[in-house]
């Protein structure tokens, strides 16, 4: 019978355990993996690899400015002098500026300095024609905070700091109604508490990544300075080291490698023998590569247009990689700068007018419909093309077939065009392209695609269809 007292309760966690293999127990080595948290606000960090790394300068700049490039498109009745009005201010300038420290820093506030207090609440019913003077772009840590937090729930700058001290100035408080806030990633609610309302930093977030391929090419560039290595053998030579003899041991490699350097010579004694060794650097340039895609990933920056290199693999364009992009640029404008330019336009639109119109609005530039609509009008003017090529007879339907399934604009059935290809390959040159009296292209194609049966074997579906 079984011994209840040697039955040991054994308790296990919920998840796939193996006590044979340690899975899912202390044995297993990623049990022992856990996350840590890093640090909000090394910003001596940043700015460090900022100023000294060319590609942790790119992931900044580089989105503020495609973000910048394709300004709103201002929709009122007085629409002309709002522009001006962001003309003479540098509103664009500024939030690329604001972007650009968003993405490095965190966050960046832009100061509205107008014609009231910055030390007490702003009143937009006040602000009149010319009111706002300028606008200073100033990042997180250098807009300090006073211990001052808002803590009212329904009020808009939840969590964030009622006052600003600029660096330098701690007699000079700056309002949050006069601050118009540009934040970085998104951070859980805890973590917004400790940063007082900011984002993330975009380069802290793929730093790792950064660092790692910036080693790897480091390490490649250290290892060229020995990419050959001279190795002479000499016959006992550890035993000539355990004499009196080292110091001439020494000097007579020295002069080795002086003669060789200077007048290409090698003088070896008869019991010398030398060799020359290079590194190998083979799967290395595969390595770097994966470890740019992954900065890419990181940094959401195609490849492409990060590293400047073209697009690899066979028939590849860069496409899709170049839609991810605008589609993420178009989300930055409508998550990151919607919110603070509804904010800003209650004192630029009152600055720009003396009121604010009730037909105010505006509309980001939409580059994906402008892409279709351009890629509809080459393809209307290449169907126009064939059509006039197969009226004249110069080609045939089913050249017009490969060329639109080469390029990817329809799929067709290999085996159906190469039956229509034989069958036209038969027919007289007056039978194929017209005789003078039927040049229909319809017709033409109707009597060449005779042999491929009746259930329309040869007909074209859109790509992606299923078929």
């Amino acid at each position: 019978m079984l011994d209840q007292s040697k039955i040991q309760n054994v308790q296990f966690e919920d998840g796939l355990h193996n006590l044979a293999t340690g899975l899912g127990t202390a044995r297993s080595k990623r049990e022992h993996s856990f996350w840590t948290f890093g640090s909000l606000n090394d910003y001596q960090r940043y700015e460090a690899s900022y100023q000294e790394s060319w590609l942790a300068r790119r992931i900044c700049d580089v989105v503020a400015d495609d973000v910048c490039k394709e300004w709103r498109a201002i929709k009122c009745k007085n629409a002309d002098d709002i522009r001006i009005e962001e003309d003479r201010l540098g509103v664009v300038e500024s939030f690329r500026q604001a972007i650009r420290w968003a993405r490095l820093y965190g966050g960046a506030g832009i100061v509205m300095i107008t014609d009231q207090d910055i030390t007490r609440p702003l009143d937009v019913n006040r602000i009149g024609r010319g009111s706002l003077k300028r606008l200073l772009v100033l990042d997180r840590f250098y807009l300090g905070a006073s211990d001052q937090v808002i803590s009212d729930i329904l009020d808009p700058d939840y969590l964030k700091p009622k006052f600003f001290i600029p660096a330098g100035a701690a007699s000079a408080r700056i309002h949050t109604s006069h601050v118009v806030k540009v934040t970085g990633e998104p951070l859980p609610l805890r973590w917004q508490m400790q940063t007082l309302g900011w984002g993330d930093s975009s380069l802290r977030q793929a730093m790792q990544p950064v660092e790692d391929y910036l080693a790897s090419i480091g390490g490649v560039a250290e290892s060229l300075q020995e990419f050959n290595v001279d190795i002479v053998k000499r016959d006992n030579l550890f035993t000539d080291l355990s004499t009196d003899r080292e110091n001439a041991i020494i000097k007579r490699f020295t002069n080795f490698g002086l003669m060789k350097s200077i007048v290409h010579l090698a003088v070896l004694d008869g019991s010398e023998d030398y060799e020359r060794k290079a590194v190998a650097y083979g799967g290395v340039p595969e390595v770097i590569d994966r470890l740019m895609h992954l900065v890419s990933g990181a940094t959401n920056i195609p490849y492409t247009k990060l590293f400047g290199a073209s697009a690899a693999g066979m028939d590849a364009t860069g496409e899709g990689d170049e839609r991810n992009y605008k589609d993420f640029l178009l989300s930055t404008k409508t998550a990151r700068l919607d919110p603070a330019l509804r904010f800003l336009d209650e004192v630029l639109v009152r600055s720009a007018l003396g009121v604010f119109p009730a037909d105010f609005n505006y509309e980001w530039p939409d580059d994906r419909k402008k892409a279709r609509l351009e890629k509809a009008q080459a393809e209307k003017v290449q169907a126009d093309t064939d059509q006039i090529y197969l009226d004249a007879g110069v080609v045939s339907v089913s050249q017009v077939q490969r060329r639109l399934q080469a390029n990817e604009t329809y799929s067709f059935d290999d085996d159906r065009i190469a039956e229509l290809e034989e069958h036209e390959n038969q027919m007289s040159a007056d039978e194929l392209y017209g005789n003078g009296e039927e040049t229909d292209t319809a017709n033409r194609i109707e009597k060449g695609s005779e042999g491929t049966g009746a259930d329309g074997g040869a007909d074209s579906v859109p790509k992606g269809s299923g078929q």
